[in-house]
């Protein structure tokens, strides 16, 4: 009984959640309904142990020997725990994000949260596919109704990939289910199927291809980071926090048992895969951690001319006697960026102030040690990609030796140290931000950057963004590559969860990119109101060309589009080059 709850309550309170039209009433609803889920869930996990609590049969198209069998048993008993837990999280961690007909939006969180239990409990193959596509097509109007600019050819993308995922998992689930010898979907008779080795081979990659679409496995993973980016906040947890563990979950019930020979024989490609995809992430977040890297000092040279700072900590004698190269090459494109500025000669005399922030005044400080990590990380990871990572290695005199050139430990750690050095962009930017905005601060700037201030909240919210966004970049700067989990009967004892240090580098690179899209917004309004002065060539070319993409702001206005533009300038380093003192 206590598996059916767990899929019964939220599918019964998501069909509820379609005809409750008051928004308060549905987030209340939705939110109770999920504790609910969690406290049955955490009633089966600790209370009611015995089976026939945690087991439920009934039949289900028998004709064709599928039944509605479900077991909360094992790693699904953990993964749906998980489920429940992170529902509440969700929706407590959103609860002040509005939503268009929030009752369809609630509806749809908690039939896929439904989905998702059917996935971790089913124990009949074709249940488990019933369940699998609840899970899914929730998630696939979500994104599309809710999600951000670029939401419709994302979906889109995310619906090819999870279709003929889906298919080939079905035609893998017939062709099993046409060796059992019973003619059954049920798990044991999966278990007891007889295939022959090449026909495992075949099964394999059809089961495989399914599931790799849910995992980060390259290159069947290439969705994923578009539809996170596009989809609400609440969306994209559920999807990163839960629902790339079906892809997990799949191969270890449905695969391993089903295809032994198979899963051992593909083991090594499919680490292969890994591989190619943690280095393939890990180029791509090389380049755009260099094209953050050029326009954060866009963005900080436009900061410290609105906020009438001072380029002299900038000169190159002092950094000559630290020696840091990446700080002196950070100094050297500030001192660039604000060369003839008029707005420098009107405080250059009876200027009161000794010294900026070190918001300001410690950009090459801050900035500098960025390019250093990134140099070190281009050395790393341009090594690993010329490696050799078979296993095991034929030399030329036909010797072959066994070894562990695939291990990942290397990548893995440069891919946290580069998360922790672009977080630190993003703190020091979301600064120059709030000194942007304060009256206090601003050095005579109308406060929040707008006019008539009380009756317009100007950058205020925008300001909150940056602040949340560095926030969560901190999280994220958590190394992954400190974690280990055994696995393979503790012959992978130490493994460097590379491709998890990957993701979350991704995410921070998103955030940072968010960042100095609000900072290149604001500072451009702060040079607005410091006309007919002109800024330094490099801050004037920076200005005009986020002047091109975004205007002015006078009377307050929905700043999330003007936000998304810039942001996805940011990530066109053509757009960053144009920028550049020529």
């Amino acid at each position: 009984m206590i598996a059916l709850l767990l899929i019964l309550i939220p599918l019964l309170t998501g069909l509820i959640s379609f005809f409750t039209k008051n928004e308060k009433a549905v987030r209340a609803w939705a939110l109770f309904a999920s504790l609910i889920t969690l406290a049955v869930s955490i009633i089966g996990l600790t209370l009611l142990k015995d089976e026939k609590y945690l087991t439920f049969h009934a039949e289900w198209m028998s004709s064709i020997g599928s039944s509605f069998s479900i077991r909360l048993d094992g790693m699904g008993q953990l993964l749906c725990l998980l489920t429940a837990l992170a529902y509440p999280l969700v929706l407590v961690a959103t609860w002040n994000t509005s939503y268009r007909n929030s009752n369809n939006f609630f509806g749809l969180m908690l039939l896929a949260q439904a989905g998702l239990m059917g996935v971790f409990l089913a124990i009949d193959a074709l249940l488990f596919y019933f369940f699998w596509e609840l899970a899914l097509i929730p998630m696939y109007f979500l994104c599309s109704q809710w999600g951000g600019e670029r939401r419709i050819q994302v979906t889109f993308k995310f619906f090819i990939y999870t279709f003929i995922g889906s298919v080939l998992m079905l035609v893998g689930i017939l062709y099993v289910y046409s060796h059992t010898p019973t003619r059954s979907f049920d798990i044991t008779s999966f278990y007891s199927s007889r295939l022959s080795d090449p026909q495992q081979s075949f099964v394999f990659w059809l089961f495989f291809a399914a599931f790799a679409v849910k995992m980060p496995i390259f290159p069947f993973h290439t969705w994923q980071p578009d539809t996170y980016e596009q989809s609400p906040t609440a969306t994209t947890m559920i999807l990163s926090g839960v629902m790339v563990k079906m892809g997990v979950f799949g191969m270890l019930r449905w695969m391993m048992p089903v295809i032994p020979i198979a899963f051992y024989r593909w083991g090594d490609t499919t680490s292969l895969l890994a591989i190619v995809g943690m280095i393939y992430a890990s180029l791509i977040a090389l380049v755009q951690a260099r094209s953050l890297w050029r326009t954060a000092h866009v963005a900080g040279a436009m900061s410290l001319e609105a906020l009438m700072g001072t380029p002299v900590a900038f000169d190159p004698r002092i950094q000559d006697v630290r020696g840091q190269l990446g700080q002196a090459a950070s100094a050297a494109l500030l001192r660039e960026l604000l060369a003839d500025s008029e707005i420098r000669e009107s405080h250059r005399t009876n200027d009161p102030r000794v010294q900026d922030a070190y918001a300001l005044r410690c950009m090459p400080q801050v900035h500098g040690p960025v390019l250093d990590a990134i140099d070190f990380a281009a050395g790393v990871i341009g090594r690993e990609l010329n490696a050799a990572t078979d296993n095991p290695l034929v030399f030329e005199n036909g010797e072959l030796l066994s070894g562990g050139n695939f291990h990942g430990q290397s990548v893995a750690m440069v891919l946290d140290f580069l998360a922790i050095a672009l977080t630190n962009l993003a703190t020091i930017s979301e600064r120059r931000i709030d000194r942007l905005v304060h009256p206090d601060l601003n050095q005579g700037l109308p406060p929040f950057l707008t006019r008539d201030a009380g009756v317009n909240s100007g950058f205020m919210m925008a300001q909150v963004t940056a602040a949340s966004l560095a926030s969560e970049c901190k999280v994220l700067s958590h190394p992954a590559s400190v974690d280990t989990i055994p696995t393979d009967g503790n012959k992978e004892d130490v493994v460097p969860m590379a491709m998890s240090a990957a993701w979350k580098l991704r995410r921070v690179v998103r955030n940072v990119r968010y960042v100095l899209a609000i900072e290149l917004m604001c500072a451009a309004q702060g040079l607005d109101c410091r006309a007919p002065l002109k800024p330094g060539r490099g801050a004037a070319r920076g200005h005009a060309a986020v002047r091109g993409l975004v205007a002015s702001l006078g009377r307050d206005r929905v700043l999330s589009p003007d936000i998304e533009r810039l942001a996805a300038a940011i990530a066109d380093d053509g757009w960053v080059s144009s920028m550049m003192v020529s």
